[in-house]
């Protein structure tokens, strides 16, 4: 199926740019504007290495937007960077529950994997991904990648 990426990827681009895609990689918008903002917000927080502060925006919302995959994908990418792993892979989880393809969920919850020795677990969700990805994606790559420098590590 990955050798078909290439082939896709011309095709598949202008999907993209006639339908957009989220910053959490899911292509799906859900919740009010002002919630969607708030994401937004907390995006740019994480983007400026402010984890503790994309939380105190996150958190408020968990029970506004409980069906919300990408909440909960950037609250677990915001604990995982504070070190709260539990707090992580439930938030993770809960993402995965929501949309089973989040892109974005399923290179950090591989990447956790990784980050406590589960290699065989971050393969999994790597293997998801190449479903997921008909043509490269970012999420990909990088999951792909970080298993291989876990791998070379390890060597």
């Amino acid at each position: 199926m990955h050798n078909m990426r290439g082939f896709v990827a011309a095709l598949a681009a202008g999907m993209v740019l006639s339908f957009g895609v989220s910053a959490a990689g899911t292509g799906e918008a859900s919740g009010s504007s002002a919630n969607q903002s708030s994401l937004a917000e907390a995006q740019a927080a994480i983007d400026s290495g402010n984890y503790k502060s994309a939380l105190d925006i996150l958190e408020p919302l968990m029970d506004l937007e409980s069906g919300n995959a990408d909440l909960f994908n950037l609250f677990g990418y915001a604990q995982r960077k504070l070190g709260n792993v539990a707090a992580a892979f439930k938030s993770y989880r809960r993402a995965l529950s929501l949309n089973p393809q989040h892109r974005g969920a399923n290179e950090y919850i591989g990447e956790l994997y990784l980050e406590t020795d589960q290699l065989g677990r971050a393969q999994e969700h790597l293997q998801i991904l190449d479903g997921v990805c008909l043509f490269p994606c970012e999420e990909y790559d990088e999951l792909k990648r970080a298993i291989e420098a876990y791998r070379a590590k390890r060597s």
